[in-house]
Formats: structure tokens, C-alpha cells, sequence
């Protein structure tokens, strides 16, 4: 069952890994539900930002074998456990459900009954 990952970062990086696509799922539906904060899907898109942009707080060219990269994975690891954390529980447990299969948000049952 897909819930909320545990406060600490090292058991979220787990859960992340072991099941990336449930949870990509479950980021992309906070990222378009209106009643998740603006400054939180703000957090995980400058993560994202930050990722892809030039600038490192740690150069890859100062620090290889991968520590120098080390850095971007942190970053948007802490985005995505803040995002996670800090949303409104039962948002953040109606889409879980229903990504698990066990419960439908009004979404889904609206489409379901054609609405």
C-alpha cells in the first residue's frame, strides 16, 4: 500500500526506489490538485530547475566520482519529501489510494458515473 513516506529522509529514499513509478504518479496528481499549496509545487519545480541548470553548489569538476552530483539527487530528493510531507494528508492519502486501486477520489468516481 502506497501512504505517505516516513519522516525520515534515508526510509523515504527507500520507499522512492522501490517503487518509482507509484510514486511519480502520486507526484504528478499533487502537482495538478488545486488544494495543495502553491509554495510546495513551487519547491519540487525550482528542484527541478536547479537540476537541470548549469550551476552546482558542489562542481562535478572539484569533486568527481559522482559526490559532485551527489548534490542535484539531495535536492530533489528533499523537494519531493516536502512535497510528500508537508501536503495535506488527506489529499496526499485520497490519490494514494487511489493509484493503489483500493479507493477512488471524486475524480474518478465522476467518471466513472459519466459526470
Amino acid at each position: 500500500m502506497l501512504l505517505r513516506p516516513p519522516p525520515l529522509l534515508p526510509f523515504t529514499v527507500l520507499r522512492l526506489l522501490s517503487h518509482p513509478l507509484k510514486y511519480t504518479r502520486l507526484i504528478l496528481r499533487l502537482m495538478t490538485d488545486r488544494r495543495v499549496p502553491l509554495y510546495l509545487k513551487a519547491i519540487l519545480v525550482g528542484a527541478v530547475v536547479y537540476l537541470l541548470s548549469p550551476i552546482d553548489l558542489i562542481p562535478e569538476t572539484l569533486l568527481p566520482l559522482l559526490i559532485g552530483e551527489a548534490d542535484d539527487a539531495v535536492v530533489l530528493l528533499l523537494a519531493i519529501h516536502t512535497l510528500l510531507t508537508r501536503a495535506p494528508r488527506q489529499v496526499v492519502a485520497e490519490h494514494a489510494l487511489a493509484i493503489a486501486g483500493l479507493g477512488t477520489g471524486d475524480r474518478e468516481r465522476g467518471m466513472r458515473n459519466g459526470k
